[in-house]
């Protein structure tokens, strides 16, 4: 299964963390996930005025429901993001990003 990714994180440097992933299949299957525990500390102005206004869940700090194998979202701690996104991969046979 080919799988398009796009992410969003707090900077180009060596201690950089996740804000945002977003993945859709080739037939049309979506995950997408914010993070609630990023690095606050370093997001910029640029993040708060280009990023942050087009995340779908910013005044939800947490939402996690039952993982939907067609068209998944959510926010939580990157250790559930990983677990909830490694769970929706498993439903392919292959994955090519």
């Amino acid at each position: 299964m080919e799988i398009f990714f796009d992410t969003e994180f707090t900077g180009l440097h060596r201690n950089t963390t996740l804000i945002s992933i977003g993945l859709v299949t080739e037939n049309e299957r979506t995950f997408y996930a914010e993070f609630n525990d990023y690095a606050q500390n370093q997001v910029n102005d640029w993040l708060r005025h280009n990023v942050f206004p087009n995340l779908q869940f910013i005044d939800i700090h947490s939402l996690t429901p039952k993982l939907d194998l067609e068209h998944h979202a959510m926010k939580s701690t990157r250790q559930i993001v990983t677990t909830t996104l490694s769970e929706w991969l498993a439903q392919f046979e292959s994955v090519e990003m």
